[in-house]
């Protein structure tokens, strides 16, 4: 089993529907996988828009499994969702991941949650968006205000 995704006990607690969300990283740590075959990379999403604004998503990846496959596997996962939410392809903390926006699908597995596709968010909510400068343009420079040009330069 590639992920230990967490599901709660309480019979009244309506799990997430199968849909497409825009989350942020809200913590990370490591734990030891409950087969214990290993440790895994426990991630909390919180959903950042729509009716389900507010819900968190819990995903655990095996990266330090006994069998070297589903580790392979697990850090292929691990790398779309650093590339989705940081734009590059190692990590050298997993506090890098913490307040970063991703965009993935959420599909149900039985009992468990499965994250799938994941991807920039292209706007993030309460922010607002980078504004992209071209390379082959230079910056406009701000004109200077009477007060701050010199009196023998005016």
């Amino acid at each position: 089993q590639l992920f230990s995704d967490w599901v709660d006990a309480d019979p009244d607690f309506e799990r997430l529907a199968p849909s497409a969300y825009d989350a942020i990283i809200k913590d990370t740590k490591i734990k030891s996988l409950s087969s214990g075959n290993g440790r895994g990379l426990a991630i909390t999403y919180e959903v950042a828009a729509g009716p389900a604004r507010g819900r968190l998503v819990f995903e655990t990846l095996n990266i330090w499994h006994t069998s070297p496959k589903v580790a392979q596997i697990a850090s292929q996962q691990l790398a779309q969702r650093v590339r989705a939410a940081l734009g590059v392809t190692t990590l050298r903390d997993t506090q890098d991941l913490h307040g970063k926006y991703v965009h993935f699908e959420l599909s149900h597995d039985g009992d468990y949650n499965r994250l799938k596709k994941f991807a920039p968010v292209e706007a993030q909510p309460a922010q607002a968006a980078p504004v992209q400068q071209s390379l082959l343009q230079p910056a406009p420079q701000p004109q200077p205000t009477a007060q701050q040009v010199p009196p023998w330069k005016r």
